[in-house]
């Protein structure tokens, strides 16, 4: 089986949930919830979390608020070679089991009538299952030319993570989330063809996109 990288940032489907901005705290709860749906397809290994100064009665970014360290990196498992990854400058916290919302302290350091907010979020390396695969390698054909990657196997079957050195960006499977005005929009992003243009790839996409909206999420 070969695969492709897709052009930045690849095919993505979107997802959205109401979450009121009173409860802005259930955001990274709700983030929870969906990588358990998406597990059997991705397994994170660091995640991104951005914070942002939110007007609490409009729920919108506030333009000119300014926060100190305003992002995070959640790191479930230290990806190992050839996955490459720059946490340079990025504070960093391990998870050691623990989901997300614990990993991630609430902060009240916003001006008066604002709140700050967990509302921008990305997996920034990932593991994606293979359903079906063989070999001991995927072959993957990048702009800079084809790349051998590495797979991992479990009882659930064969693994490949990243992002690589040839694509910096793109994990072969990510999340990204973004929450203003009260809706959570949630982007499941194919950055690898094994899961768009493979047939059981494929399958396995939907089956974790339906378990996404058994759990609550709207499909858009």
């Amino acid at each position: 089986m070969n695969a492709i990288v897709h052009e930045f940032p690849g095919v993505a489907m979107r997802f959205l949930r109401a979450v009121p901005v009173q409860h802005h705290r259930d955001v990274l709860s709700t983030i929870d919830e969906a990588l358990v749906a998406l597990r059997p397809l991705v397994h994170p290994l660091v995640v991104e979390v951005t914070y942002v100064v939110m007007d609490l009665e409009l729920g919108l970014p506030a333009p000119d608020a300014d926060l100190d360290a305003p992002s995070i990196a959640v790191v479930f498992e230290m990806p190992a070679a050839p996955v490459c990854i720059d946490l340079a400058g990025v504070a960093t916290v391990r998870a050691e089991g623990r989901p997300l919302s614990s990993c991630v302290a609430s902060r009240f350091d916003a001006p008066a009538g604002h709140v700050v907010v967990a509302a921008n979020g990305r997996i920034m390396a990932s593991e994606a299952r293979l359903p079906g695969f063989r070999g001991d390698a995927l072959q993957l054909e990048t702009r800079t030319g084809a790349v051998s990657v590495p797979v991992r196997r479990d009882l659930d079957g064969a693994w490949v993570a990243g992002p690589l050195l040839e694509t910096p960006t793109q994990p072969p499977v990510g999340v990204r989330w973004s929450y203003e005005g009260g809706i959570l929009n949630l982007d499941a992003v194919l950055a690898w063809s094994s899961w768009s243009d493979d047939l059981a790839g494929s399958y396995l996409v939907e089956q974790a996109a339906r378990a996404l909206v058994a759990s609550g999420w709207e499909r858009t």
